[in-house]
């Protein structure tokens, strides 16, 4: 999420909170609201925007954005009452059942139950309601390609199929989104329960496995590499350090970076590329500033030859690689 777009909903909540204005009375009633939007927001930005911002790209996005949650919970006939209630039923009780976006989970998988504070759930829900987040770029043509046709049943739902190598990005997207929804969850579940520190002893030990583990007939690799690596073992080659320069400099002018296809004899490769979030920065930004003191301790010690930090919102932390049997 860039500073632009919260700096947008920063200037939507002191409105509401009439800090701005100077309109709202100074009685106990009003701070308690004003109080609880701005916990919200906060709680909101902490809790939930890591995941549920919007991407410049619909590949990369690794959870429906919030612009998209407000669309399918809200309709003519629901207020901010029931609003409330159903998120809450949902993140509460994470389940296909309470879901009003099958297609979402169908993408990304379910969502985790990270049990959150109950009353915490609320208020968070609250500030979605109230909080008018940007329509991505690309949302009108995902949501006319995607919801022309009728809804999925719920109660007949299947997951993802893929196509055998007949469109390799596409073929390439599916399991790499199921690859980033796993590692991302219980990455998520990790930093809820344990921290961040805890978050890391589980990246070192399982985040290779998680890679590989959809790797079959079909998929012969799927790895995540970069030139500025955390793991040994994710340092990119030689061809995987070209597409990362030539993605770099498409960054550094605002262009959009393409996935790219490497079609060879027998095998098919794709690149795609990571980008930075807010969340990445906790254990990938700035040490003085955003990578607390103990996370850093760890990082040195489980990492010894650790390039990966320094890195800002919206960078190009790596790329996906996916090999594919022709």
């Amino acid at each position: 999420m860039t500073s632009t777009y919260v700096n947008k909903i920063y200037f939507f909540i002191m409105l509401n909170m009439g800090l701005i204005s100077g309109a709202l009375a100074t009685t106990s009633e009003t701070k308690k609201h004003n109080d609880n939007i701005s916990e919200g927001f906060q709680l909101l930005q902490n809790k939930c925007l890591s995941c549920h911002s919007s991407s410049p790209n619909e590949s990369q996005q690794i959870a429906p954005p919030m612009y998209a949650i407000k669309k399918h919970y809200i309709d003519k006939n629901t207020d901010k009452q029931k609003f409330v209630d159903d998120i809450y039923k949902f993140v509460t009780n994470p389940s296909l059942s309470e879901s009003k976006m099958p297609k979402a989970i169908e993408r990304f998988g379910l969502m985790p139950n990270l049990h959150f504070n109950k009353e915490e759930v609320k208020i968070i829900a609250d500030a979605i309601y109230t909080t008018p987040f940007d329509k991505p770029s690309w949302f009108d043509s995902h949501y006319k390609n995607k919801h022309t046709k009728k809804q999925a049943d719920k109660s007949n739902y299947q997951p993802i199929k893929t196509t055998n190598n007949s469109d390799p990005l596409k073929e390439s997207r599916v399991y790499i989104n199921k690859t980033q929804s796993t590692l991302s969850k219980n990455l998520l579940t990790k930093i809820n329960e344990e921290g961040t520190v805890g978050a890391l002893k589980f990246c070192n030990i399982n985040a290779i496995p998680i890679t590989r583990q959809y790797e079959n007939s079909n998929i012969l690799t799927i790895k995540r590499v970069s030139d500025k690596n955390r793991n040994p073992k994710n340092y990119a080659n030689k061809e995987e350090i070209q597409y990362i320069n030539e993605a770099k400099l498409l960054l550094a002018k605002n262009k959009e970076i393409s996935p790219k296809i490497v079609k060879r004899t027998h095998s098919t490769t794709t690149y795609h590329p990571i980008l930075t979030k807010k969340m990445c920065l906790q254990c990938h930004g700035d040490p003085q500033t955003e990578i607390k003191e103990a996370v850093y301790n760890k990082i040195k010690q489980l990492y010894p030859e650790d390039k990966a930090t320094g890195y800002t919102e919206h960078q190009l932390r790596g790329v996906w690689v996916v090999d594919m049997a022709n």
